[in-house]
């Protein structure tokens, strides 16, 4: 007989249920805790120190909630601050330096959405820990110990090689598909009628907001040069230019740049286009 939706968050919220220093307890060995992010406290919702698998050195990270209504009130309900992030961001760091596997066990109803988390950069804090660990170099496994945690188990672990690949991959395929679709009629256009007009409106349309932006951003806002290739490059939705951007600067910030404008500029884009018509069509 299948269990009822009440009969399931029940299960799910029962404080027998175990919690992530029950499992390190009962499957790591001589488990060490780290506490505090270096910057501003240490955050209880998470738990993490080295301990050993067999006789593997391991870094371990969890989410605790606690199981008594005082633990979970010290823990705030496995909620996430700020801080937490930042810890599982040093230890994994750690873990890289020294060659460790990282072990994470997931159990949370999200980051904590408090006023103070905010201000202290819990937004931050979180894209900060994805950016980084798509760059880590050791394993990395994440185990599930929700209500479905005994059946799913999630491993992911993508080399730097790998990635990177991916990434050329998926670019040159991109550009495939352009160039097949737009390069056919292409010297045609040009060559014939008012071509060489719009080609010279194109490059004005595309240049003059360039340099505007790059000169309110750099002198007035005083944004990362290697961000701002992003932030140029995703106002163009310019794959291309990322792929350059990414090359010359050696780290992410070009793509995370990118990725931050790049769906509100896809939207403005077909916002635009289609007020345009109505307003001349009118």
């Amino acid at each position: 007989m299948s269990e009822s939706a009440f009969e399931r968050v029940k299960l799910a919220r029962d404080n027998k249920r175990p919690t992530g220093l029950d499992y390190i307890k009962n499957i790591f060995k001589g488990f060490i805790e780290f506490h505090g992010d270096r910057r501003y406290a240490d955050d209880p919702a998470i738990v993490g120190g080295i301990a050993k698998l067999d006789s593997t050195p391991v870094t371990v990270i969890a989410i605790e909630k606690g199981h008594t209504a005082k633990e979970r009130t010290y823990r705030n309900f496995g909620m996430p601050q700020p801080e937490g992030y930042r810890k599982a961001l040093r230890l994994m760091k750690q873990a890289e330096k020294f060659g460790r596997p990282i072990v994470c066990f997931v159990d949370t109803s999200g980051a904590y959405c408090g006023i103070s988390a905010e201000e202290r950069g819990q937004g931050q804090a979180i894209a900060e820990n994805l950016l980084e660990m798509s760059t880590l170099c050791v394993p990395i496994i994440s185990i599930l110990i929700g209500r479905f945690g005994h059946k799913v188990k999630l491993v992911t672990y993508t080399t730097m090689s790998a990635n990177l690949m991916l990434r050329e991959v998926g670019l040159v395929l991109f550009l495939a598909s352009v160039g097949i679709k737009a390069g056919e009629n292409f010297v045609q256009m040009v060559v014939e009628g008012d071509g060489v007009l719009y080609v010279g409106l194109g490059f004005l349309i595309t240049f003059i907001p360039l340099v505007i932006t790059g000169i309110v951003a750099r002198w007035h806002h005083r944004v990362n040069y290697f961000t701002l290739m992003g932030l140029i490059a995703g106002s163009n939705t310019d794959p291309p230019a990322l792929a350059y951007a990414n090359q010359i600067a050696g780290n992410d910030a070009p793509a995370v740049g990118y990725s931050t404008v790049y769906p509100l500029t896809m939207f403005l884009r077909i916002l635009t286009a289609q007020l345009l018509v109505l307003l001349m069509a009118g």
